[in-house]
């Protein structure tokens, strides 16, 4: 899974800088094997990078996290735009957790 976008950015650095040269290259055996380790290593920078930007920075801060929607009300654009996400607990559910969530909020809930 991380290969992808490890290879990805490697050929496009090779595209824009000239390196790594990994492009249209005799590799060896060895090399070949740092090569895909690299890529790989790469590859999880790149996952992490993205999480922390679209989980932790896109999500929590405009979507509001999961655990949020589940008791409010959503807006009604937010709403058309990802109905998944704004699935509300269901009324049976939510009366069986009306005595709980009184003394615990958030993710406490839980």
């Amino acid at each position: 899974m991380y290969l992808a976008p490890g290879f990805l950015f490697a050929a496009a650095c090779q595209a824009a800088f000239g390196f790594p040269k990994v492009l249209g290259q005799q590799i060896t055996v060895i090399d070949g094997l740092f090569l895909v380790l690299a890529i790989y290593v790469i590859g999880h920078v790149l996952a992490h990078l993205a999480k922390f930007v679209l989980e932790a920075g896109l999500v929590d801060r405009a979507l509001k996290s999961p655990i949020a929607n589940l008791f409010c009300k959503p807006n009604r654009t937010l709403r058309r735009l990802f109905p998944g996400y704004y699935n509300p607990v269901l009324p049976p559910v939510r009366s069986e957790l009306g005595d709980k969530s009184s003394q615990a909020a958030g993710e406490e809930l839980y």
